[in-house]
């Protein structure tokens, strides 16, 4: 799952894994590395900052990149 997080001034993507934790993502949202989605939503809250879906993965994109 692909998640778009945005500040006052910045707009950063965090990317969940297979085990539901924030797998990767960008220098300005480092702090979120390793969380849940639920983790995730409450600090985006603390923080003021939007959490927004942008992309799910599908049963064949994930089949096609087991590659």
């Amino acid at each position: 799952m692909l998640i778009r997080v945005t500040g006052p001034n910045f707009v950063g993507g965090l990317i969940f894994g297979n085990n539901g934790r924030v797998a990767e993502a960008a220098p300005v949202v480092k702090w979120a590395q390793g969380m849940t989605a639920d983790q995730v939503r409450a600090e985006a809250a603390k923080r003021g900052l939007k959490a927004k879906i942008v992309h799910t993965l599908t049963g064949a994109e994930i089949e096609a990149g087991k590659s």
